[in-house]
Formats: structure tokens, C-alpha cells, sequence
């Protein structure tokens, strides 16, 4: 059965609770801090999204990464993608509650850290897409003109996964629709919400907003699980599980209470065209049998 999520649900990730309390947001990775990049004419090593990659012969810049139309600090030949790299350091695991991802990009990324990746959008390949992979479709970025940059939050088991104290990288490579577009845009941004009052690393931009952590409402909850965090694309349909929960008129629902409407498998993908590039998305979904099948009269 294909439908389209109503207004009148609350709709969350089930990675996006189970945080402690937030004392206070700061940024350790910024756009314009000095990155090592690469514009690639031949296959890029496997492991240059690692700490341990010597990039030594890449060159250097502060980011965002682009064409020279107003919002890049380092301009770089046309291209169909553009590989970067910075090393941060940790400097108190147990103090970092939550890690949020900022970017801005033109037409599709990957986003590792530390070898891992994080999430991508516009480009659907599995595993590290090739240097000459164009993106899935054009893309424009938004900051430009205004908009508010594609914010994406780790989940728990991702952050104590994956960041370690001590030296870390965050590596992204973006991709263009083709070498012949006639604009390209990279700009990131790494921020920390911290549970105590330490103050390790910088302020957070201007324009950063905390994400929100829901707990309870007095809507039905839709709670959507894609594999690994895995980020909704355009197209074709991800896989998912989706539970509901629907105390009834009167009852507050709670994420932590079980899914009583529905529980099963599903496939999601982004609906509209223009509307995609906003910061809330839209979303199409059909309900699918374990065999991965749709599944009609549920």
C-alpha cells in the first residue's frame, strides 16, 4: 500500500533519542578552517577517508570548496567531484552527547568519519562512489540565498562507534551532476552538544539550531528505523521498518511505549521536486511484506 505521512503525525527517527542532557553546543569543525583536498583525475585510495591516510601531497585550503560564485573560500577547477579531509582532536570523550553535522553542498556527498560513513544524499552507488560517479541529479546548495544547511545528527551508537579522543577525521567527497556544471559547493560544518561546562573548542555559527530531542506527544508517533541511519533518497525507495504508536484520544504517546498500530517493513523515498531541497522533507511510503514486496489493503 503507498501513502504519503500526514501533518497531523509526529514523525521521528528512532536514532534520534536516548540522549542525556545538553549543557551547551560548540562547533570543532568549521567551514573556512584550513582542509587538505584533492580534484581527482584518477581513482582515489580506499583509505583516504582514514586518520592515517598521508595526505601530504594534496592541497590545502580553507573551505567551502567551489566555484568562485560568492560562497567558497577555496575556488577549484570545473569537475565531478572533489575529495576533502580535515584532522580534529577530542579532547573528552565522555563529555560529547551529541554530534551534529552541518553541509552545505552542490549536487551530491559523502561524509565519512574516520573511515566510516556518516550519511550521503544524491548519490546512490554502494560503498565509496568512484572519483568520476556524477551525482543521482542537480542539487542547489541554499546557504547562498538564504536557506538553512542539510543538518544531519549521529546517532549514540554511531558517536561511542566511531569518535575517540585524541586526533579524528572527517573526510567528505562531493560530487557534481557533470564536469560541464556550472556551479559547484561544498561547505562543513562538525558540532559537539557537550554535557558539562568545558569550553574545548569553538562558538557554533550564528545560524546553528540545536536539534530537537522528542520524547513524547500528544499526536500518534511514527517512528521510522533505516538500516545504519541510512539518509532517505529521492529515489528508488529505501528500505525501512516503521512502527506506530497510537494510545488513543485523550492518552499521551511516548516513544518508549510499543508500537500498537502498526509495525512492519517499509519502503521511503523523498517526494517532490523543488520541495527537495528544503531543510523538511516530504516522504512517500508503501508498506512491504518481509520478502520486501508491497503490500496492498494494509
Amino acid at each position: 500500500m503507498k501513502f504519503y505521512l500526514p501533518f497531523f503525525l509526529s514523525v521521528f527517527f528512532i536514532h534520534m533519542y536516548s540522549y542525556s542532557q545538553v549543557n551547551h553546543w560548540e562547533t570543532v569543525v568549521y567551514e573556512d578552517d584550513t582542509w587538505r583536498y584533492l580534484v581527482p583525475s584518477s581513482a582515489v585510495s580506499a583509505s583516504w577517508n582514514t586518520v592515517g591516510f598521508n595526505d601530504a601531497s594534496w592541497n590545502s585550503g580553507p573551505g567551502g570548496f567551489g566555484y568562485g560564485d560568492g560562497d567558497d573560500n577555496t575556488v577549484i577547477s570545473a569537475t565531478v567531484s572533489c575529495f576533502q579531509r580535515i584532522v580534529f582532536n577530542i579532547t573528552d570523550i565522555s563529555a560529547i552527547d551529541q554530534v551534529v553535522l552541518n553541509i552545505d553542498y552542490d549536487d551530491a556527498f559523502v561524509a565519512y568519519l574516520n573511515g566510516v560513513e556518516i550519511t550521503r544524499d544524491n548519490i546512490s552507488s554502494a560503498g565509496q562512489p568512484p572519483y568520476n560517479q556524477s551525482s543521482d541529479g542537480l542539487r542547489e546548495a541554499v546557504m547562498y540565498n538564504g536557506g538553512y544547511p542539510l543538518q544531519v545528527q549521529l546517532p549514540p551508537s554511531f558517536i561511542s562507534a566511531n569518535l575517540v579522543a585524541g586526533n579524528n577525521v572527517l573526510a567528505i567527497q562531493t560530487h557534481n551532476e557533470s564536469a560541464g556544471s556550472s556551479d559547484f559547493s561544498s561547505r562543513v560544518w562538525l558540532s559537539l552538544g557537550i554535557n558539562n561546562t568545558s569550553a574545548d573548542y569553538g562558538t557554533v555559527p550564528g545560524w546553528f539550531i540545536p536539534p530537537f530531542v522528542f520524547t513524547d506527544s500528544n499526536l500518534p508517533i511514527v517512528v521510522i528505523n533505516t538500516a545504519g541511519g541510512a539518509t532517505i533518497p529521492d529515489t528508488p525507495k529505501l528500505d525501512a521498518t516503521m512502527g506506530i504508536i497510537n494510545n488513543g484520544v485523550g492518552n499521551r504517546n511516548n516513544l518508549t511505549d510499543n508500537f500498537n498500530e502498526y509495525e512492519g517493513n517499509i519502503g521511503i523515498e523523498i517526494r517532490g521536486s523543488s520541495s527537495s531541497g528544503f531543510p523538511k522533507k516530504q516522504w512517500g511510503l508503501e508498506t512491504r511484506d518481509p520478502n520486501g514486496e508491497n503490500v496492498d489493503g494494509l
